[in-house]
């Protein structure tokens, strides 16, 4: 089963086309180690009487840690010689982590900062899971020892009833955040806890199943090897996941599991010598196969599918090799087995090391990220001078792709035709600018400044014919609160439909437009760039964040009364941050600061004068399109 589980995951990461959903061989994981784990714990509790904790989450510790620890600081490592300046900071922020176990939670809170820019997906994303699963066996073996403790001769059905409601509980909390919530749905513990407790409630109603007769055993678990294929092939991308959609795969491994080693059931595929081999090396091969393909794509490029085969296969080298020498040693070493707190004590300080080692790279990582652009810039000027290049120093550049990008908005975004001079700013890419205003994303909008009522987003990506290498979104502040995640669902099919890749600007939080009940003090558009935040952690493939909120924090004089809609330097600005982002997502020089690759983070400062960069006069007048005619109109009206 963990052979069928890490291949499903790894050949999803490695592009499958037909294996959309393979994702869900994480929750095949879930399951299969719910149940082991408990089965180990209740086989102890009916021995002993008793669970010995110490020794529990010592063995935990010596077949967990030694295989994270390396890989964690072998990533770390090599992601300072592959990945892009800028990036070392959020790679050694997950990697903290990783070390602590809490990588779900770390990705969760830093969605907006780790995915604010236009940010390849970390290399040590995959450790959320490890760290949902060690988050359980911390709670759930002092939920066994407590029943057993105190339960007595009912400590069985006792743990029955505590599993069967908490997983219940989970299971309709990750139902309900999921829909609204889904980067909380995906990587918090309490919406995933419920599939680990399928396992834990099959161990511990284990014996009942024997009852079955062997062929409607044999039956349901080829039932359920088919339903988990047939959820790695239907599911996608766009599936609202975990939710009510994890059952399907959740269920089918317990059919699995209670087919067991029934006659003719799968038992006869799964035990066949590569499944097994495959099985035992998994947990390493989970672990080293995403590095090695996130961290080659950064350093050159997207691979062929052939580069990604020879990738899969460098991972199952690289786990074969941590079997044999990491895993299996420590995991049985004598003199650490022997005394639990051995084990316990020496795996606190190899993680009280790394934890430091890692946590200084945090610490120095800007200066880190600094020097390497300020080198790459450095580089860039001295091959233009080897190649007699005589270009301004300003505009010493490397060699950068062509990028056709269609940047669809509402008002906020029309400044940059409203303006005469509004798109000076936009530089390094050619683009058809398509921004009205009230414009939403899948709800029809109202009638506008232009005195007509524009497309929605989703009608007009439906209607667009021409090829855009990237869609730049900034729209919807029209939109109600009560309809937005829905709005934004409805432009996922669209762009998984079409393949986009959409760069997402966040709302800006003006307090001019407070939530409901938050006497001004939080802005409603808090919640709009909640719902944008789960969208691109669900789908960092095709969608990726570039936070205006932030960049433009503190820039009161770019805005108009209302703190959202922009005067001409406001309007310049975003032009300039427009103009970065495509950059950095094409991975191009920045268009502005020759700064390679491009990063938004330090080559515009916000102190930047805008009008003089540009050289444009300052002005209120505004120009734009009226009716069906499109008459040019020019007002100085401020309330834009």
């Amino acid at each position: 089963m963990r052979a069928l589980a890490v291949g499903l995951v790894v050949l999803n990461h490695a592009g499958v086309p037909w294996l959309s959903g393979g994702y869900i061989g994480v929750d095949v994981f879930f399951v299969i180690s719910g149940f082991l784990i408990t089965q180990l714990l209740i086989d102890e509790a009916g021995e002993n009487s008793s669970i010995d904790l110490r020794n529990f989450w010592a063995r935990r510790a010596r077949r967990i840690l030694p295989m994270s620890i390396l890989v964690t600081l072998v990533t770390v490592v090599a992601g300072l010689f592959m990945l892009e300046p800028g990036k070392v900071r959020d790679l050694s922020a997950v990697g903290l982590g990783a070390l602590g176990f809490c990588t779900n939670i770390v990705l969760f809170f830093r969605t907006s900062d780790y995915l604010s820019g236009v940010t390849a997906p970390s290399s040590l994303r995959h450790f959320w899971s490890l760290a949902v699963e060690e988050q359980f066996y911390l709670l759930w073996p002092l939920v066994v020892f407590a029943a057993v403790k105190y339960g007595k001769a009912n400590w069985s059905k006792w743990l029955l009833g505590v599993g069967v409601v908490g997983g219940l509980a989970s299971l309709v909390t990750s139902a309900l955040i999921t829909k609204g919530h889904p980067g909380a749905g995906y990587y918090l513990p309490y919406s995933r806890f419920w599939e680990i407790s399928a396992g834990a409630l099959l161990a511990l109603a284990g014996s009942r199943f024997d009852k079955i007769p062997n062929l409607a055993r044999a039956v349901g678990g080829w039932i359920g090897l088919i339903a988990i294929i047939a959820s790695a092939v239907i599911f996608s991308e766009a599936t609202v996941f975990p939710g009510y959609a994890a059952l399907l795969p959740v269920v089918a491994t317990v059919f699995v599991l209670i087919a067991g080693s029934a006659k003719f059931g799968p038992v006869s595929l799964l035990s066949l010598e590569p499944m097994q081999s495959l099985g035992a090396r998994s947990y390493s091969l989970y672990l080293w196969h995403w590095p090695l393909l996130v961290l080659i794509e950064a350093r050159f490029g997207t691979p062929s599918a052939w580069g990604k085969a020879w990738i899969v296969v460098a991972a199952l080298v690289l786990s074969a090799i941590s079997y044999r020498a990491i895993e299996q040693p420590v995991r049985h070493n004598i003199w650490l087995s022997a005394v639990s707190i051995r084990s316990l004590s020496t795996a606190g300080i190899a993680l009280a090391l790394s934890l430091s080692a890692v946590a200084v790279l945090f610490a120095v990582a800007p200066k880190i990220d600094a020097g390497a652009m300020q080198m790459a810039e450095m580089e860039a000027a001295r091959d233009a001078a080897i190649s007699g290049n005589t270009a301004d120093s300003q505009s010493v550049l490397p060699a950068f792709k062509p990028v056709k990008a269609l940047l669809l908005g509402d008002s906020t975004m029309a400044g940059l035709r409203w303006f005469e001079e509004g798109t000076k700013s936009l530089k390094g890419f050619t683009y058809t600018l398509d921004a009205e205003s009230c414009r939403r994303i899948s709800e029809w909008s109202c009638y506008g400044r232009e005195k007509r009522t524009p497309k929605n987003v989703v009608s007009v990506l439906n209607d667009t014919t021409e090829k855009f290498d990237v869609v730049v979104l900034m729209a919807g502040y029209d939109s109600s609160v009560r309809k937005i995640s829905d709005e934004y669902k409805a432009l996922i099919e669209v762009v998984l439909a079409k393949n986009l890749k959409m760069i997402v600007l966040t709302y800006k939080e003006s307090l001019y437009f407070p939530a409901s009940g938050s006497r001004g003090k939080r802005s409603v558009y808090a919640e709009f760039n909640a719902v944008l935040r789960d969208l691109v952690a669900r789908d960092s493939q095709h969608f990726v964040l570039a936070d205006w909120n932030a960049y433009s924090a503190g820039q009161k004089s770019w805005f108009r009364p209302d703190g959202i809609h922009l005067n001409i330097d406001g309007t310049l600005a975003l032009g300039a941050f427009i103009s970065t982002a495509v950059a950095e997502n094409a991975g191009n020089p920045c268009p502005f600061r020759s700064v390679y690759p491009c990063t938004y983070a330090n080559n515009l400062p916000q102190a930047t004068d805008f009008l003089t960069e540009f050289n444009v006069a300052d002005t209120e007048m505004h120009c734009y399109e009226d009716g069906n005619s499109r008459k040019k109109m020019c007002t100085t009206d401020r309330r834009i």
